[in-house]
């Protein structure tokens, strides 16, 4: 059985395996209503589940997953620096190994999608193709370091997966990151059980197609994908409270949603990768979680 997942969703994978089933049927605990598993991957170095369920309108996918060396298990895919964007089906194949669930990550800035942030010096057109955040590292090469602004984003380092909140880049740097992602000063969700949004900020308040991700006190990684239903999507405020509600992390971030959202899943390792939702447009990078090379 799945060894790092909740409770919970063992209970739910012990009565599907138990009912010799491919998909099933989680109680109404992660969502109010009723979910189900629709991927199940187990392996010494991996797990996950992806459930699919509906929460005020939306339907959404949450995936949980373990790793047995988050460091050399999640990968950070791009685009060519300030050259082009691309699909994250297509972002994928670049990585060193095979990828078992891929995500989009930062959002980012384009002749399509001009705006910078107004403590972002220089002219618009200087980041087109290229990630937001005030720091951007790839692969631990430092590409973009803009002095005096805050970073706010996800990092991933020698223990996983961290979020900064407004800090100093050299402060970051001396953790030696081996990857960042990041998107909009306000898109922190969660840090320590406390709802983070500016509950001001438009953009906060409007329904939107999302990419969550965020760690949980047992070391797993969530992400969780919302998408549009009967309506369109979840706001910032409401996927703050569902996951401060139902998962508790420690902390919860809102990377790039939108047209920009994807959740791709291989079946097994040597499947395709197959698109649970979105990979409808192109983007700036994307967070691949993958075996450990080798294995």
């Amino acid at each position: 059985m799945l060894r790092r997942i909740t409770a919970a969703l063992i209970g739910a994978c012990v009565l599907l395996m138990s009912c010799a089933l491919a998909e099933g049927h989680l109680s109404a605990e992660p969502s109010q209503d009723e979910g189900k598993i629709v991927r199940i991957y187990e392996s010494e170095t991996l797990d996950f589940t992806v459930e699919r369920f509906e929460y005020d309108g939306a339907r959404c996918y949450l995936t949980r997953l373990w790793m047995q060396d988050p460091a050399r298990q999640i990968e950070k895919g791009t685009s060519t620096w300030r050259k082009n964007l691309m699909y994250s089906s297509d972002q994928a194949k670049k990585l060193p190994v095979k990828a078992m669930v891929v995500i989009n990550g930062s959002g980012f800035v384009s002749s399509q999608y001009p705006q910078i942030p107004e403590n972002y010096p220089g002219k618009n057109s200087e980041y087109f193709n290229t990630p937001l955040g005030s720091l951007t590292v790839t692969n631990g090469e430092v590409f973009r370091n803009l002095e005096g602004v805050p970073f706010y984003g996800i990092t991933l380092e020698a223990d996983g997966l961290h979020m900064y909140v407004g800090a100093d880049n050299e402060e970051v740097l001396s953790h030696q990151p081996l990857q960042t992602w990041s998107f909009y000063d306000g898109c922190v969700l969660v840090r320590e059980d406390v709802n983070m949004v500016d509950h001001e900020w438009q953009f906060a308040n409007e329904r939107n197609i999302r990419t969550i991700i965020g760690r949980l006190a047992d070391d797993t990684v969530f992400v969780l994908t919302v998408t549009a239903k009967t309506n369109e999507g979840l706001t910032m405020v409401q996927s703050a409270d569902w996951v401060i509600e139902h998962l508790h992390p420690l902390w919860a971030f809102n990377l790039d949603g939108g047209p920009s959202s994807a959740l791709l899943v291989r079946p097994n390792r040597t499947g395709a990768l197959k698109t649970v939702y979105g990979n409808i447009v192109k983007t700036v990078d994307i967070m691949g979680f993958c075996e450990l090379t080798g294995e």
